[in-house]
């Protein structure tokens, strides 16, 4: 009898290896010294939108809220007059100001304010404000404060605190729209955020639609470069709206005709860009009455002024999720390093996107795009 081969000794299977999603970044490192994996390392693009944000955002709140004294109340109110009477904006064309201003807002997100942390709060801003009788830094950073202690009650998860922390909120609303009342005439015409913070409100005290409108009328006359403002409305006014499609077309076609320093359709762009992002999603793109030649239109003026990636690839990705491959092809020839999160949420998406939009066969009329796969 022959004797048993050891186990080592028998003939090798062929397995075939699930595929590392890792693999889907292959194509995005780089390589030190040419050829090789040895050492790969995210190719990162020459400048990053969302850590300048993220920059602008602490340093403004944490001369506030981690001061060390009246010191530090002076810096941060001559950064912020700074931001607005340079109008800094970032490399891809946001305001600076509304920037800081962003950064405060988000504690509203992330605490259950209570009655002494509000209290510590305004008082320190009513020394910062003693400290500068002239500044309206402060008036804005208070409405800011006042709105942080109405909408900070919806972070509750529980359905019955949820219900009434809702009476809550509605009851601590009626200072803050009194506050930005008080302060019209001395901060309306200087400072675009006190129009977006009027327009929250507002929207959240459900004014009607007539009345909205007429408040984004007034903040696009008064600033009609401050593309934020044009993107509070879409976000405050259209989850409200009974025509929701129609208003959001009227709005960016509002912003296009006021908001003209970029470009003529450059706003139009930038507020679908918001419109998508913020409240419809990519699924809803082809229910919505775009323009997609003057929104094809728009986003060449901002990338052209602002050519960024983070522009770049946020344009190609809505003009992929508009099947249009023609244009997304076209921001693809300007894609650099790896794909923003930001822009694409996977990066499998971003691979879909370029290699339908490469086939000549989809530049041709609007084919299905590749994320409804």
């Amino acid at each position: 009898m022959a004797a048993a081969r050891p186990a080592i000794a028998q003939q090798s299977q062929d397995y075939q290896l699930e595929p590392s999603p890792l693999e889907r970044l292959i194509p995005y490192l780089e390589r030190e010294g040419g050829v090789g994996i040895e050492a790969p390392k995210l190719a990162q693009p020459v400048y990053d939108e969302a850590e300048e944000r993220l920059r602008i955002g602490v340093e403004a709140t944490h001369l506030f809220y981690y001061n060390q004294g009246a010191d530090d109340l002076s810096k941060l109110d001559a950064l912020l007059e700074r931001y607005r009477d340079a109008r800094e904006t970032t490399a891809s064309g946001v305001s600076k100001l509304v920037v800081a201003y962003s950064r405060f807002r988000q504690r509203a997100s992330d605490i259950h304010p209570d009655e002494t942390t509000q209290r510590r709060q305004l008082d320190k801003i009513d020394a910062w404000q003693a400290a500068h009788p002239q500044s309206i830094s402060p008036k804005i950073i208070r409405a800011i404060a006042l709105r942080e202690y109405a909408f900070g009650m919806l972070n509750e998860r529980g359905l019955v605190r949820q219900a009434k922390n809702l009476i809550v909120f509605r009851k601590r609303l009626a200072p803050l729209v009194e506050y930005l009342q008080s302060i019209k005439q001395d901060v309306a015409s200087r400072d675009p955020y006190w129009h977006i913070l009027m327009i929250e409100a507002r929207a959240a005290q459900r004014a009607s639609s007539a009345e909205l409108f007429a408040l984004l009328d007034e903040a696009s006359k008064a600033f009609p470069d401050e593309v934020q403002i044009y993107v509070s409305a879409v976000v405050n006014m259209v989850p409200l709206s009974k025509q929701p499609i129609d208003d959001v077309e009227s709005i960016a076609v509002l912003a296009a005709v006021r908001g003209n320093e970029q470009g003529k359709s450059a706003f139009y762009a930038r507020t679908y860009w918001a419109a998508i992002n913020m409240v419809f999603g990519a699924g809803a793109v082809p229910a919505l009455r775009i323009d997609w030649q003057r929104f094809a239109e728009g986003a060449r003026e901002v990338t052209a002024r602002y050519p960024v990636q983070w522009n770049i690839q946020h344009f190609a990705a809505l003009a992929c999720f508009g099947r249009d491959a023609a244009v997304t092809n076209e921001f693809f020839k300007s894609i650099e390093g790896r794909p923003l999160r930001q822009a694409w949420g996977d990066i499998a998406v971003h691979d879909r996107c370029r290699d339908w939009a490469a086939d000549p066969v989809n530049r041709y009329g609007k084919q299905h795009a590749p994320i409804e796969n």
